[in-house]
């Protein structure tokens, strides 16, 4: 992170808009204003992010009180940056007359993707549609990952409606700590028949004939909900007591 805060790169971009010595941002003591910071969005893929790449970008600044130009900048994305990054190139601004020549600043923003959701910045999360058979006799999942390779993930046993299934170092890389990834976040839509012959209602029925059922658990939400639900309930006492013992200090200062 204190690369992405600091260290200038990229053709005089720097991270954060941090800038030491000089006082630059203020114009210094009583020297000339700087120029107004130029803001430019740059939309990336899900796979820019995850891959890294360089994008050519165009960029429009004011030059003088009203002339304009047109300068070309090749922006490094690293593999592992997210949505919000700020990338600054100094003096690459705006340049105003009686000024010290402005800021670029570029901010990284994530389209949105067809097959996952970046989640915490560094996992993903992937819904695995499937049919009320796979769930109830397992699934062969193969998932198109974003470096283009396919991941194949299998689930044994039965799969409940709330069922997810983490696996460990298949999600984004993470910045800054080479070779470490997040995980890939798997959740499960159970699709259902929509509608079956009364042979098939029988056939089936003659297959559950013997078979235990059990309740499903909770769903993730549920359970930190529960966990929640379960802390605030504990901490009611602890409550009471302190706003008796409020009480007491309180009419002793009277």
């Amino acid at each position: 992170m204190f690369e992405e805060l600091f260290r200038g790169q990229f053709g005089g971009a720097q991270f954060g808009g941090a800038q030491f010595g000089g006082f630059s941002g203020f114009g210094g003591f009583g020297g000339p204003r700087k120029a107004p910071t130029l803001k430019q969005n740059l939309s990336l893929t899900l796979e820019e992010f995850y891959m890294g790449c360089t994008k050519t970008v165009r960029v429009s600044r004011q030059i003088g009180n009203h002339d304009t130009d047109v300068k070309t900048f090749h922006v490094k994305i690293e593999p592992g940056y997210h949505d919000g990054i700020k990338l600054r190139y100094a003096n690459d601004g705006h340049q105003l007359p009686g000024m010290t020549p402005g800021d670029l600043l570029f901010v990284l923003q994530e389209k949105p993707h067809s097959t996952f959701k970046r989640q915490n910045k560094n996992n993903l999360v992937y819904t695995a549609e499937i049919s009320l058979k796979h769930a109830l006799l397992g699934a062969k999942l193969v998932i198109p990952m974003l470096n283009g390779k396919k991941e194949e993930v299998n689930v044994a046993h039965v799969i409940e409606p709330n069922f997810v299934k983490t696996v460990r170092g298949l999600g984004m890389p993470i910045h800054g700590y080479n070779g470490s990834f997040g995980d890939l976040i798997i959740q499960f839509k159970i699709l259902f028949p929509k509608e079956l012959s009364e042979a098939k209602k029988k056939e089936v029925a003659a297959v559950f004939d013997g078979v235990e059922f059990v309740k499903s658990g909770p769903s993730v939400l549920e359970a930190v909900a529960e966990k929640f639900r379960f802390g605030l309930e504990a901490l009611k006492p602890l409550v009471s007591w302190l706003f008796v013992l409020f009480i007491f200090i309180w009419m002793g200062r009277r």
